[in-house]
This record gives structure tokens, C-alpha cells and sequence, in this order.
């Protein structure tokens, strides 16, 4: 009983050398001492363990471990060296791993669902990612650091970009790219694009914010190579469109910057303001009902003052078109006024028929408001910039002998060594406002150009003309200092009317308007006067030969001339009657019985020059009464106020 439980066999063994005999119990062993007490065998052989006299865990002889099923563990696994694993690895939490995870399986990925390794949830990588083959990614994909990529990246997803924020790819951060990038559709950079090296984008490229191009380097300006911006190929090189639907001179469409800052040179815009122009006119002159926006009848609250005019006129008039349609607007108020002071001093002394006063100025009425629609309608049809436009010459500034004189395109100006002025009646020469010229020299100096005006030299422009016109004309200065000018045929030419050649035309006039504008060649009559010349050798020919029938002796040296035909020439230049005189000679009717009846031909000339006088509601009622005395005086009343309306605008011009 007392060594029943001792092992069987350990003594027939003959092995007594391990000490004392060692005993396991089936329900716990206590008072044992590790080391000398263990499991196992004392011999090189293998220790098998069974269940169900099954194998299911061996330890070699070797001391390897062979697990016949799975072997779960409740905490951590720490392995010192390498993990083979024949199938799965199912990890619930963290896989830690100190060395490098190799995946020996060769097999390739098609999809997200094959390959070496296949992990169904996220993958967070905090350093670098390398990639041998293609890189597919079906969902999101986050990397922390630098993902280097050694082959192509494919993005399989074919949504459409239409913002910074959807498409096939986003990304929140910035983008470093070391050599070309190529984009098969549209690119759309919404903040700043920097780009290092070259950048070749086969679509459309829409910049929405400003782009500067920076380029170090200079050379001769002959060497393509040198300029920072190029455009090559297609049938045109450079489209520039800006936000005016007519641009004025406001409105540069290229400008030219030296190296501090200062504007050298434009291409602008020489067109009135598209919103602004003859609605300006109407609604200062007739006065505006800001509740109604509607125009006041002249009948009732004429003692109402001028409405304001729109916002911004104020800055429309600081330009060239709105100051000269300042200057048209004055000519043609104070002549409205002139007509309603004479229309109250003749209401009851002109019943006889002495209402000259009143038609004279109901004449020069007219003949304003026509200047007036002329100045409008033509600047709103003819646009144009400075380098191609509607007109076709090369100017020059030329400063203005008053900075207050407002001048409009096709006015005849008399020069006096380089300076200007309509009112010079006998000039050094005679030339034209531009319109449009192709090119503009002697630029003033920046913010003086209201001091000049452009001056053809050469080329073809339209001059304002009065009376009749025939292709190849002379066209000279009025002679009235109005800047008007008239045409003379070659033959009609007198002596003097030489020197005072503003040039040829090339258009026509029948004559019938008040004026026309007429196309002109300016800067090529340079032989304008040897029709004079040849007429004196003729006459100096004649005179030899006379005296030789004197003195036989005589030796005569004769001009060559083409003939012998001498017109005769007065000493004396061709002039024109003025506007005013033109107009009366359709308007005066020999007698008339009262004002009324004397008002009627000015009505029938103002609407055969198509001159609207609709548009004017409180001219026109006078007009149809004009001996209605108390309308006369309410008349005179506002427009007086329109007149110290306009005297301010021309005064917030700064050019008087």
C-alpha cells in the first residue's frame, strides 16, 4: 500500500539516478518543486498527448510542437522569430510586428478579394507605402505619410469632377509634382496655380481667379525663346473680352507696364457707356419721377425741379464722350431757355408778324438739338479700340489751347504750333479729331491726357461736313470756327483755300442734312498746288513771249506746261454759311400772321432732319404753344434749373 501509487516501471527501468520517484495527481498535486518535479520524459523520444486515444498534440523529441486542431489564446502570442502560417490569419485586435511581415504567397491580386493578402477592414499605414505592381483602389483609401508608388496608379472610378470637393479622386491637401502633368479633360484651378516645369493640358484650361507669369530671364527681343507668355497654333492668336458691352476709353483691353509700375501704353476701348446715353439726355432735360420713372408732363409740375441723373453719371461724365455730351447738352438748354425768354417777350406784341426774335431762336434750337443727336447716335454705332477700330489713321496727341474746349470726333481744329482750337479761324493747318485711330503717338503724360485730344495725321476719318459732297473733293475748314467744314470741287479752288486743305473726300453727301460725316483721306494732298503753280508758269510764258516782240533780242527760258488754260483766282477762301443760316433758308417763309404760324416750318425742319422732338415733352408743348405765356415762363423756369444742373457736372469734370 505504501508505494502503490509510485510509477509502474520506473524501477524495472533500472534508471535510479533522477532521485526520488515522481507522482502526478488526476485531481491536483501540491507541495511540488519545479525543476526537480516535471511533465515529460527523461528519454530523446517524443511526448504524445491524446484524447479519445486521438492525437492532438505532440513534442518532438526535438522540442518542436506540432498542434493537431487550432490553438486559441486568451491573451498575447510573442514569437521570437519568423510565423509561417499555411492558410488564415484571423486577428480580433492589433497585429504588432517588430521585423518585416513577408507573404510568401505569389499569388496575383485581380480584385479585392484574392491575392497574398486580403484584409477586409481599413488599413492605417503611418510611413511609407511601395508598391511593386498597379494599385487598384475600389473605396476610400487614407495614407498618413508619403505613398510612393513605383508603377502606374489606375483610379478605376469614372465620376465626373464638377468641383474641388467629387470626382474620381479627391484630395484635401496639397499635391507636389516633380516633372509633367497631363490632363485629358477640362482643368479648373480655383485658387493659386504655381507650376514649375512644363504643363501640357490637352483640353480646356478655365482659370477663375487672376494669373501672373513670373519668368527670370531676358535676351534680345527677336528671340522667341525670351518671352515669358506665348500662344502657338490655331487660326488666331489672342481673344481679350472684357465685362462692357461697349467699352470707352475706361476700359483697357491691354495695357503696357514698365518696370516701376507706370502704364506705357494701352489697346482701349473709345465707345460711350452702354447703359448711359441718350436716356441721360432725357432724363436731365425733361426731369425724372425716381418713384415712377416717368417723364413729368410739361403742362402740370413745370415748376417741379430737374430730377438727379442716374448714379452713375456723375462718373460717366468724367469721360471723354460724357463731357463732350455735357458741352452738347449746354449748347442745346441755353438755346431752349433763349427760345422761351423770346417766346414771353413776343406773346403779345407779335401778333402783326414781327416774330423774328422767337424763330431765330427756334432755329438755333434745332440746329443745337440736331448737333446733339448726331454727337449720340453716331458714337453709340461706330466702336472701336485705339490699335483697330472704325476709323483708319494714325494720330497724334496735340495739347489743347483751352483744357475746357470739348471736342467730339470729325471736328475740324486749327493748329498753331501743335496747339489746338476750333475757334482758330486762320491756323497754321487745318486737321480732324479721331475717332479710333490705329495708332496713337506723343501719349501724354499719365493722368494729362484730358489736356490733349487725338489729332489725324494720316489715314481715313470721318469729318463733320456741311452741304454738298462729291467723291474727290477738297474738304476745308467752315471758316466759322465751329468746327464744321465744307467741300470744294478742285475746280472751284481758290488760291489761298490751298494752305487750308484739310484733305480729300472719299465719301458723299447730297447735302439735304444739316451736316453729314464724310469720309475723308487726310495726310496724302502733298501736290495739291501744282495745278497754281503751272498756271503761273503759264502766265510767266506769256509774259516772255511779250517781251520778246519788244526786244528781239530777248532770250526767253520757257516753263514746260501741260497747257495753257488759266482759271482765274480771287484772293480770297471758300466759306460756308453757318448751321443756323443753312437752316433758316428752309424755315423763313416770306410773311406769316401770327407765332404760331412762324413756328410750323421750324416743327416740319426739325422733323425732316429727324430730329425727335417727342423726346422732349416740355420743349415740344412750348413749341405747339408758343404764345402761351404762363407756359413759357414755367418752361424758362426749369430749364434754367436743368442748366445750373448741368454747369455742376461740368464742374465735377474738373475741365473748367
Amino acid at each position: 500500500a505504501g508505494t502503490a501509487d509510485a510509477v509502474v516501471g520506473e524501477e524495472a527501468s533500472g534508471r535510479n539516478d533522477l532521485g526520488p520517484s515522481a507522482f502526478w495527481k488526476v485531481n491536483g498535486n501540491n507541495m511540488t518543486f519545479p525543476g526537480s518535479m516535471f511533465m515529460g520524459t527523461i528519454d530523446f523520444k517524443d511526448l504524445v498527448f491524446k484524447t479519445n486515444s486521438i492525437e492532438r498534440l505532440k513534442i518532438t523529441k526535438d522540442g518542436d510542437i506540432n498542434i493537431t486542431n487550432s490553438l486559441n489564446v486568451g491573451i498575447d502570442v510573442n514569437v521570437g522569430r519568423d510565423v509561417n502560417v499555411g492558410r488564415d490569419v484571423n486577428v480580433d485586435r492589433n497585429l504588432d510586428v517588430d521585423g518585416i511581415a513577408r507573404f510568401n504567397n505569389t499569388t496575383q491580386s485581380t480584385t479585392k478579394d484574392d491575392g497574398s493578402v486580403i484584409i477586409e477592414g481599413g488599413v492605417g499605414i503611418e510611413k511609407n507605402v511601395n508598391i511593386g505592381g498597379n494599385s487598384a483602389v475600389i473605396g476610400n483609401s487614407s495614407v498618413g505619410g508619403t505613398l510612393g508608388v513605383g508603377g502606374i496608379s489606375n483610379f478605376n472610378n469614372t465620376t465626373q469632377s464638377t468641383t474641388k470637393d467629387n470626382g474620381a479622386v479627391v484630395i484635401e491637401g496639397g499635391i507636389g509634382i516633380e516633372k509633367n502633368i497631363n490632363i485629358g479633360g477640362n482643368s479648373a484651378v480655383i485658387g493659386n496655380s504655381s507650376v514649375g516645369g512644363n504643363t501640357t493640358v490637352a483640353g480646356t484650361t478655365a482659370l477663375n481667379g487672376q494669373v501672373t507669369v513670373r519668368a527670370n530671364f531676358g535676351g534680345n527681343q527677336d528671340d522667341y525663346g525670351v518671352y515669358p507668355l506665348r500662344v502657338e497654333g490655331g487660326a488666331h492668336g489672342l481673344a481679350i473680352k472684357v465685362n462692357g458691352v461697349k467699352p470707352e476709353r475706361n476700359a483697357n483691353f491691354l495695357t503696357m507696364f514698365d518696370g516701376t509700375g507706370a502704364p506705357m501704353g494701352r489697346i482701349e476701348g473709345f465707345q460711350v457707356l452702354s447703359a448711359i446715353n441718350r436716356d441721360i439726355v432725357k432724363n436731365i432735360v425733361n426731369g425724372v419721377d425716381t418713384t415712377s420713372n416717368t417723364v413729368n408732363n410739361a403742362s402740370q409740375d413745370q415748376d417741379q425741379a430737374p430730377s438727379e441723373a442716374p448714379p452713375s453719371a456723375t462718373q460717366f461724365f468724367n469721360s471723354n464722350y460724357g463731357f463732350g455730351l455735357i458741352v452738347g447738352m449746354l449748347d442745346f438748354v441755353n438755346s431752349i431757355i433763349k427760345f422761351a425768354i423770346n417766346a414771353i417777350a413776343a406773346a403779345f406784341i407779335c401778333i402783326g408778324g414781327d416774330c423774328d426774335d422767337v424763330v431765330w431762336a427756334g432755329i438755333e434750337l434745332i440746329v443745337n438739338g440736331i448737333k446733339l443727336a448726331g454727337y449720340i447716335i453716331y458714337n453709340e454705332i461706330n466702336p472701336g479700340v485705339a490699335f483697330e477700330s472704325g476709323g483708319a489713321d494714325y494720330a497724334e496727341w496735340l495739347e489743347k489751347a483751352d483744357k475746357g474746349e470739348a471736342f467730339g470726333f470729325g471736328d475740324v481744329v486749327g493748329v498753331k504750333a501743335g496747339i489746338i482750337s476750333k475757334t482758330f479761324v486762320d491756323a497754321d493747318k487745318f486737321m480732324i479729331i479721331s475717332q479710333s485711330p490705329t495708332v496713337i503717338g506723343a501719349m501724354p503724360v499719365y493722368k494729362k491726357e484730358a489736356l490733349y485730344e487725338k489729332i489725324a495725321f494720316m489715314g481715313q476719318v470721318q469729318v463733320k461736313v456741311v452741304g454738298e459732297v462729291n467723291k474727290g473733293d477738297y474738304i476745308l475748314p467752315s471758316g466759322n470756327g465751329d468746327g464744321m467744314a465744307i467741300a470744294v470741287a478742285p475746280s472751284n479752288m481758290k488760291t489761298m483755300d490751298f494752305k487750308r486743305i484739310i484733305g480729300i473726300a472719299w465719301g458723299e453727301s447730297d447735302g439735304k442734312k444739316l451736316f453729314e460725316y464724310v469720309k475723308t483721306a487726310v495726310g496724302i494732298n502733298s501736290n495739291d498746288l501744282a495745278q497754281s503753280v503751272e498756271n503761273l508758269e503759264v502766265v510767266m510764258n506769256r509774259m516772255q513771249l511779250a517781251l520778246k516782240q519788244v526786244n528781239p533780242n530777248y532770250e526767253p527760258s520757257f516753263f514746260d506746261v501741260s497747257g495753257n488754260t488759266i482759271t482765274q483766282k480771287s484772293p480770297s477762301f471758300s466759306k460756308s454759311e453757318t448751321l443756323s443760316q443753312i437752316a433758316a433758308n428752309e424755315i423763313f417763309t416770306s410773311s406769316y400772321s401770327n407765332l404760331n404760324e412762324a413756328m410750323k416750318p421750324v416743327v416740319q425742319y426739325a422733323d425732316a432732319q429727324k430730329m425727335d422732338l417727342g423726346q422732349y415733352p416740355y420743349l415740344l408743348e412750348l413749341i405747339n404753344n408758343p404764345t402761351d405765356k404762363d407756359l413759357a415762363q414755367k418752361t424758362l423756369d426749369h430749364y434754367s434749373q436743368v442748366l445750373s444742373q448741368l454747369e455742376g457736372y461740368m464742374e465735377a469734370s474738373g475741365r473748367k
